[in-house]
């Protein structure tokens, strides 16, 4: 794999590119997003094996991300001919504990001290359809961002239950190295795994 700039990388072997979005992006978004978010219509073993989204982020979430580019952090994948097949928001985990102060307390005791890092917290990950490359391209893009900005730990959340997110699971520890760092049920009775990885 060879990357360029850190505002457009190419991931060769599949012919995807990362860039950080812009306005024009968000109806693709926000459509990739709804192709992934829970619903009861879906098949819950094809859910589990292609991966999906619990809560959604809305528009004016996007624009803010946008418009907030020091401390939230939204990138767009793209295929050989431009088209949008994914898109990830993360955010400086300081920021995010502004927006949801509740987050620490939900969440309890974990197996690595967020006070002593300096940390980016992963929001969203999701592609389109089945297109393979798109998470390796986005993750790739985005670990080497933050490191680049001084971040020295990344964490997100996986749903583990009452479906679980299989894939992202899978992907995630597999092919990146994240590990399980703890885990809480939030209160809408979704089991939510911690998983973190130091860049």
């Amino acid at each position: 794999m060879i990357f360029n700039s850190i505002d457009k990388n190419n991931f060769e072997k599949e012919h995807i590119s990362v860039e950080i979005a812009g306005e024009n992006n968000i109806q693709d978004i926000l459509e990739i997003q709804k192709e992934r978010l829970l619903s009861d219509k879906q098949n819950v073993g094809e859910l589990m094996e292609s991966g999906f989204l619990v809560n959604p982020i809305s528009e004016s979430d996007i624009i803010e991300a946008i418009n907030n580019s020091n401390n939230s952090y939204i990138f767009v994948a793209k295929n050989k001919i431009g088209e949008i097949v994914g898109y990830s928001l993360s955010y400086d985990f300081l920021h995010f504990l502004e927006k949801h102060p509740k987050w620490k307390k939900e969440v309890g005791d974990l197996s690595i001290d967020l006070e002593k890092e300096k940390v980016v917290y992963g929001k969203h990950l999701a592609s389109r359809g089945n297109i393979s490359g798109v998470g390796t391209a986005i993750n790739n893009n985005l670990f080497k961002f933050s490191k680049d900005k001084g971040y020295t730990l990344y964490i997100g959340e996986i749903c583990e239950g009452p479906i679980k997110n299989s894939r992202s699971a899978d992907f995630h520890t597999n092919n990146f190295g994240l590990n399980k760092v703890g885990a809480y049920k939030d209160t809408n009775q979704y089991d939510w795994g911690i998983y973190a990885k130091k860049l």
